[in-house]
Formats: structure tokens, C-alpha cells, sequence
């Protein structure tokens, strides 16, 4: 190992308690004896150690070393070295360990800390900076020659320059996502890339071919370590310059490309998600599918419950508790809304299927043990509301209705429940396009209001309007934020300002992610970096729909700072080299600052798609819960 020694530099003094006792003493070489550990007669009032500030590099996995020295002042007056009485540590013990006196650092992660030592009760601390800078050849490109970084050392050639694709600029990542993919598009003649990840304490290049091409493009994956260096040394730290180069097999020329900016959150995001697919596709079948963010080892999503449970119907339009303990989804959708309400801690429904009030769409309270509904099919005999209706969450069955004036042509539409449990915003349909067909799917001329009660166990007050009625716009999907101060929604419109199929408030082009807060007279503000396309789109705007909160607030900076909310979405768009089935969405991710919507300002990140869904099928409406709850 290579020992590594700064210039020292000034002396960090920490003011110290009052100590007991006199003594004598000896001078400026008097090493504390016992007296520095025991604190019986010469106690240490105050300690410095060195070097006070300093820089380590852990080069291609090969840690760096250090040695501390600490000075102690004793009661007395006198001065001397306390280094083999003092226990040294860090801060963040991700970056080193102490043997004694002597520092050694880990291999896989750069960061900033606080050394801290301590005697007789007295601290000083110390800063280091430990950095890394790491030559990876990529094991999934097993025909890079055997010194890959020799050929980016030739002139600038910028027609070899790749095009990164994917992800978007300035995106923001949860740090144990994973699985992210980097898409980029090689100029022709080249062969090798060297990808890098640069920030001032990071500066990591790795080597790859084009392991996977697709659409005249290429992707590549970071693997575990390369993660592990990149987002672990990143918390929520500020950008990540992401570079792209290339060359050929003679290195005779180098192209730079374009760099863009990511970063990664400083907590990981946890919850679970449940999402239903809607795609017939060979070997599979409508369900509704999930993924654990908490664990560490799940890759892809799991299959929760299909038509088996349903008589063969289809499953969709579900909603899910806070807890994650209750399932509510609707099969053959909001035609028929046949309810299966099912316990995931059993796997079993909570009732026989098709036997609780049917609910198109609708919405848990807080602790799970009721949800809202809605229905609007008066052919089906003993059940007429075009209000908001609240059901028992054990028995699925009708407990009353909240009315808000909903009629045939004008029902309620897409509850959904506050997180202190006080407030249900909905749609209010303007216009019903398919009242004649009973079903709450194709709605016009849509607005978005909200009841309150004052109290716990007091009724609904009468609808506030929160965004107007309309001809030829639709506001709807509504969604609590997880602190209750915005509200997503979707809103589209059509040409001409009438009212038609591409403002109906289903399956959308222009459906366009908002945020409001909850109050009357409040503006809607655009997430338009949320809504934006990415490089390999064509179409100027995409469509974005129906919008879902993780039930959490994280912390978006390093030491806590800044509040960071997670939105998932459905959307149509490119996911880099990658193009959906023309009618088919994918799901993706957003980060929203929740601190900068009131004034106005976009409060969204650039998106990202979540890697663990099947690119195959056509995905719906990540509904979250705190935990992934399984069977018994």
C-alpha cells in the first residue's frame, strides 16, 4: 500500500469543559502517560490532530493510506503527543477504517467526511476528501483489445463522436434504482467507447464495444461496481458529467461527444409499486404486476393476480392502501367494474369476487379502512350514484355517498383521497361522451373539484372548484401529493377549442402532467420538464397520463436538504433507442421539488423509465404503497 502524508496544516483546536484536579506536568514532550487515559491527576482540555485537512485517491481500486497524530493540552498547561491514547473514526465509515492512528480507505466509494478523534472526553475532527479515479474495462465487451484507453489518445476526430440518447439531461436518479441504461448512437467507423462519469471527486471511464445494439444505436449498462462508484460517491451531491467517445480498433482518431448532466438523490427511494399491463401478447396475459424498490434483489416485476381470480375477466383501474395490505382493482374496467378486493397478506380475496357495489375508479383513506368510488351505469339495477360513494375497505360494501350534484351526463369521475384523510378531489365530467354506455372511461369538457370536512367523523363539505370547466380541454386524473400541498393531474385538449376523442380524458395525445395546489383560485403549473420528449422522439409533445405519488418525502441533497417527491407515469414516448408499440405506454419516473410549484416554476426533473417493467406489453398506472406486503 502506498502512504500517503499532507503538508501539515493548522492545528484544529476544539475549546474544552473544565477538568478537575492539578498535577504536575513536563513540558512540550510530555506524551499524557496515564494521565491522558485516566483522567486522574493531568487530564487533556484540549486536542488537535493532523493533518486537519486531507485529500486521498483511491486509483483502480487500490486504497490509499494515512497516518494521524494527535496533541493534547493537559490541565496543567503542558503539551504533548496523545496519538496511541486517542480513538480515531469516521464520520462516514463507508470510506475508510482506522487501525490506531492509521486511515485506510475503502475502494468503492468517494465522499467527503469528518475524521473524529476523541480523549478524555475532548473532540477534534479533521476533514478528508477522498477521491477516486478508476480504468474499467466493461466485462460484457469481451472483444476490447487489451489496453482500450491507448486509443483515445489521438487527435480530435469529431465525425467519430457518439450521440448520447438516453437518459435525459439533467435528470435525477433514486441511487439504489439500478439496472439504469445509457443509450447512445456510434458514428460510423467506430468501435470503441470509452463512457466516463466525471464530478470533482469521481473520475471513472470504462471501456465498452457496442455489447447491444438496437435501432442503429447502442446500450450499455453499468454493471454492479460501476454503480456502486458512480452513484454511491454521488448522493445527493450535485451533477454527474456523463461523456461518450469513440474510436476505431487503431485508435487513429477520437470523437468527443456532447456530454449530459445526471445526479442521484441522497435517500433511496423505497415503497413498492403495483401497475396493471394491458397487452395480449403470446405467453402472457392482463394483470396487474409489482416491484419492491426496498429490496435489493428483485430485477424484474412480479405478477400479483390476473383473470383466475376473476372468472376470466380482466383486470385493471385498481387502487391500493397506503399499507400496501389492500388490493382493489375492477375488472372488464368501468363498463362493469366487477370489484375484486384482495388481501396480499393472504393472497385471498377479502370477499367473493363480483360481490361488494361496483367502483370504476377509486381511492383508499389513509389508514385503509375505507375507499371511495364511483359508477355510472344506471342499467345496473340497484345501484344508481353519480356522486362520490364510501365503502367499508373490509367488506367492500356501500357505507354512504358524499354528494356533490353528480347526474348522468355530469357524474363524479377519478377520486382520490388526501393523505390526512380530510379532503377527496376528483373530475367532474362536463360532458359524458358514451352516457348511454354506462361508463366513466370517455368523460369531456372535464374539471377537477375537491370536498373537506372540517373534522374527523364529520360529513363532506359541498365541492370547491379548483380548475374550470371548459370546452375542448380536459383536467383530470387528480392525485394528493404525499404531503397534501399539491395535486398532480392530466390535462389535454383538442383543435379548435370542441370537444372530441383527443380531449376526452382517456388514452390522450396530448394528455400533459400539472401541479396545483389545493385551494381555490390556485394556478396550475406545467411539469414540463416531466413532460418533455427525449432525443430520439419526433413528436414535439408526448403523451403523459395518469399520474401517481410515492407515498414518501425524501431528502434530495446531502445532509437531508431540500424536500424531493417521486411521481411514476404512463407514457407513449421513446425510451431511447427503444420505441413503444404504436397504442402501448411504458411506465416512468420524474422527481418533483415540491418547494418550487407555488411560485410557479417547473418543479419536475426530466424522466426516466423504470428498467424492471416488460418493454413488451402495455403498462398503466403505478399505484404505490409504504411496503411491499407478502403472503403469510
Amino acid at each position: 500500500m502506498r502512504l500517503v502524508r499532507a503538508a501539515a496544516p493548522l492545528a484544529i483546536w476544539l475549546a474544552a469543559c473544565g477538568g478537575g484536579g492539578g498535577g504536575g506536568g513536563g513540558g512540550g514532550d510530555h506524551d499524557g502517560g496515564d494521565d491522558a487515559d485516566d483522567g486522574s491527576d493531568n487530564p487533556v482540555v484540549e486536542l488537535t490532530i493532523e493533518p486537519s485537512d486531507l485529500t486521498l485517491t483511491i486509483e483502480d481500486g487500490v486504497a490509499a493510506t494515512a497516518d494521524f497524530t494527535a496533541t493534547g493540552r493537559f490541565q496543567d498547561g503542558s503539551t504533548g503527543d496523545v496519538t496511541d491514547q486517542v480513538s480515531f473514526d469516521l464520520d462516514d465509515s463507508r470510506l475508510g477504517s482506522f487501525d490506531g492512528a492509521s486511515l485506510t480507505t475503502g475502494t468503492d466509494v468517494a465522499g467527503r467526511t469528518q475524521v473524529v478523534a476523541r480523549v478524555d472526553g475532548e473532540t477534534a475532527t479533521a476533514t478528508l476528501t477522498v477521491k477516486m479515479v478508476r480504468r474499467y474495462s466493461d466485462p460484457a465487451a469481451g472483444d476490447l483489445p487489451p489496453d482500450p484507453g491507448g486509443l483515445f489518445g489521438g487527435d480530435d476526430a469529431p465525425e467519430l463522436a457518439p450521440q448520447l440518447v438516453y437518459p435525459s439531461d439533467g435528470v435525477l436518479i433514486p441511487p439504489n434504482l439500478r439496472q439504469l441504461e445509457i443509450h447512445f448512437v456510434p458514428a460510423a467507423g467506430t468501435e470503441v467507447f470509452a463512457l466516463s462519469f466525471s464530478t470533482d471527486l469521481i473520475d471513472v471511464v470504462v471501456y465498452t464495444t457496442c455489447t447491444t445494439p438496437l435501432a442503429g444505436g447502442c446500450i450499455y449498462q453499468p454493471d454492479a461496481d460501476v454503480w456502486r462508484w458512480v452513484a454511491e460517491s454521488s448522493r445527493g451531491l450535485g451533477p454527474v458529467a456523463v461523456g461518450a467517445a469513440g474510436t476505431d480498433l487503431a485508435g487513429s482518431g477520437v470523437g468527443h461527444g456532447a456530454p449530459i448532466e445526471i445526479a442521484f438523490s441522497q435517500d433511496d427511494i423505497k415503497g413498492g409499486i403495483y401497475y396493471w399491463t394491458t397487452s395480449q401478447v403470446a405467453g402472457s396475459e392482463t394483470a396487474i404486476m409489482r416491484f419492491d424498490f426496498a429490496s435489493p434483489d428483485q430485477v424484474a416485476a412480479e405478477r400479483v393476480v390476473g383473470p383466475e381470480m376473476t372468472g376470466g375477466h380482466c383486470v385493471g383501474c385498481h387502487a391500493l392502501s397506503r399499507d400496501g395490505v389492500r388490493l382493489l382493482t375492477s375488472s372488464e374496467g368501468s363498463y362493469d367494474a366487477m370489484i375484486l378486493l384482495l388481501d396480499l397478506s393472504t393472497g385471498a380475496p377479502v370477499v367473493p369476487w363480483n360481490t361488494p357495489p361496483p367502483s370504476a375508479f377509486s381511492s383508499w383513506n389513509p389508514d385503509g379502512t375505507q375507499y371511495v368510488g364511483v359508477f355510472a351505469d344506471e342499467t345496473q339495477a340497484g345501484w344508481q350514484s353519480y356522486d362520490l360513494n364510501i365503502f367499508d375497505g373490509a367488506t367492500g360494501q356501500f357505507v354512504e355517498s358524499v354528494p356533490v350534484g353528480g347526474t348522468e351526463t355530469q357524474p363524479a369521475n377519478h377520486p382520490d383521497w388526501s393523505p390526512d384523510g380530510d379532503r377527496i378531489v376528483y373530475t367532474q365530467v362536463g360532458q359524458a361522451a358514451n352516457a348511454a354506455q354506462g361508463t366513466l372511461a370517455f368523460a369531456q369538457q372535464c374539471s377537477l373539484r375537491m370536498v373537506t370536512r372540517p373534522g374527523a367523523g364529520e360529513a363532506f363539505g359541498a365541492p370547491v372548484e379548483l380548475t374550470a370547466s371548459v370546452p375542448g380541454q380536459s383536467t383530470y386524473y387528480p392525485t394528493f401529493s404525499p404531503e397534501g400541498d399539491l395535486i398532480a393531474f392530466n390535462r389535454s385538449t383538442c383543435a379548435g377549442g370542441q370537444n372530441g376523442d383527443e380531449c376526452d380524458a382517456y388514452d390522450d395525445p396530448t394528455a400533459t402532467l400539472f401541479v396545483i395546489e389545493p385551494e381555490a383560485g390556485a394556478a396550475p403549473t406545467e411539469l414540463a420538464r416531466a413532460n418533455a420528449p427525449g432525443p430520439t422522439d419526433v413528436r414535439a409533445a408526448v403523451e403523459n397520463s395518469f399520474p401517481k405519488w410515492a407515498p414518501f418525502t425524501f431528502a434530495r441533497e446531502a445532509g437531508g436538504g431540500g424536500r424531493l417527491h417521486w411521481m411514476t407515469f404512463s407514457s407513449d414516448r421513446n425510451y431511447g433507442l427503444r420505441t413503444p408499440q404504436p397504442g402501448t405506454t411504458l411506465i416512468w419516473m420524474a422527481a418533483v421539488d415540491p418547494d418550487r410549484a407555488p411560485d410557479g416554476d417547473d418543479a419536475s426533473y426530466p424522466a426516466l423509465a423504470l428498467p424492471f417493467q416488460d418493454l413488451a406489453t402495455d403498462n398503466h398506472t403505478a399505484q404505490w404503497a409504504e411496503a411491499v406486503v407478502d403472503v403469510d
